[in-house]
């Protein structure tokens, strides 16, 4: 195959999500052709999605140098410059691609995500409703026009109207890996749905099996499926519960009053999360390698990421169990002996306090599974009336 066919295949490749075919050709088509354009361009995209910077801004640097002026090129420096946690700099670069391809619908989407993220809810909502009024029936530009609804609406049924606007596209592009993660993190994150979110990052996974935020995803179902696990992350919960009472209370005209009046009380009740983080934090390590990431050592960005603990996989599962267990008692055994405290004392204080943790993490699951029937219920009952 010539260089022309080789450059249109990588398009093929990338537009089919098959980035790890993707990567392959370019490479070898850069053996051969050193100054080709599109390889570089390829593998620029293929490395911000793996995370790997440092080789994606040489590409950047050779496409951005050899033509400036090509809208796709500013596209791919966006891309790179978001991963880089640039949103300024990100959103002038996808502005550029704007300006040399207005009625381009991929890059309003971008320019809709970077607002999303870092910008306002209003600009993010405008740019994607661009996008989709240029391809109503692009599977992938219909996903971004989705995801801003869901802090323009929260809650349950929002949710789940949006699975089934994110499954109308899926049925234009089945084998769309990104839809697949979209509908997975809208179980795990809003539903907190582990099963269900699972299922969709293992064929995300699947799709793109090189991919580390698919596996990172599919990581996270499997640890909520665990009781355990949830509870270990009670501080995070915490954390994130204060920063939202806070954001609330500092849109309002009293806020700063406020502030002023309990300073005192937010310092404890981030001194007491803070403790939490540091008493639950090498506990949760220490779980997630013994009994979690065994369970990704099938997909090939699970073994790559979790490479360190082959050892620990290998292990049967009784041993992995007493190496657990053995961590816990000899950690808080150190911590108690540090501080003086009496060992029988200390054991029985930390076993209620991971008992109410672990009833803080159980009253949530419920709640959460019982507002998802809730609104299933609602959904449901006007397709039952006659």
């Amino acid at each position: 195959m010539d260089e022309s066919g080789k450059a249109r295949l990588l398009h093929e490749f990338w537009s089919a999500g098959h980035h790890e075919r993707v990567e392959k050709l370019a490479v070898e088509l850069l053996q051969d052709h050193p100054e080709n354009e599109t390889a570089h361009y390829y593998l620029a995209r293929t490395c911000i999605q793996a995370n790997r910077l440092k080789e994606a801004k040489r590409h950047r640097d050779v496409i951005l140098g050899r033509s400036p002026n090509k809208a796709g090129n500013h596209h791919a420096v966006s891309s790179y410059l978001r991963a880089r946690s640039k949103p300024k700099e990100a959103l002038a670069a996808i502005d550029q691609a704007i300006a040399l391809a207005p009625r381009e619908p991929v890059f309003h989407g971008s320019k809709a995500q970077v607002r999303l993220a870092h910008d306002g809810l209003p600009m993010a909502c405008s740019a994607a409703n661009r996008a989709h009024e240029l391809a109503p029936r692009d599977p992938h530009v219909r996903r971004i026009w989705i995801e801003p609804s869901a802090l323009e609406r929260p809650g349950a049924a929002d949710a789940l109207r949006r699975i089934g606007q994110l499954r109308e596209a899926l049925a234009l592009d089945p084998q769309s890996a990104p839809l697949r993660n979209a509908i997975g993190l809208i179980y795990l994150d809003e539903l907190h749905d582990a099963r269900a979110a699972e299922a969709e990052f293992a064929e995300s996974l699947r799709l793109v099996p090189q991919a580390p935020a698919y596996a990172h995803n599919l990581f996270r179902a499997i640890a909520n499926r665990s009781l355990f696990y949830r509870t270990l992350c009670v501080p995070g919960t915490y954390f994130d519960a204060v920063l939202n009472l806070a954001a609330k209370i500092s849109d309002g005209c009293l806020g700063f009053i406020f502030w002023i009046l309990t300073f005192k009380l937010w310092i404890v009740l981030l001194l007491w999360i803070g403790i939490l983080a540091l008493l639950f934090w090498p506990v949760k390590k220490v779980f997630e390698g013994l009994f979690i990431a065994d369970l990704l050592a099938t997909t090939k960005a699970g073994s790559h990421k979790f490479r360190i603990l082959v050892r620990f996989q290998r292990l049967p599962f009784w041993q992995r169990i007493s190496l657990f267990v053995g961590f816990l008692a000899g950690l808080w055994a150190l911590i108690f002996f540090l501080t003086n405290i009496p060992l029988k004392s200390g054991f029985i204080a930390l076993a209620i306090f991971i008992a109410l943790n672990f009833l803080f993490a159980l009253s949530s699951q419920t709640l959460h599974r019982l507002r998802t029937q809730r609104a299933l219920r609602k959904a449901s009952a006007p397709l039952a009336r006659p």
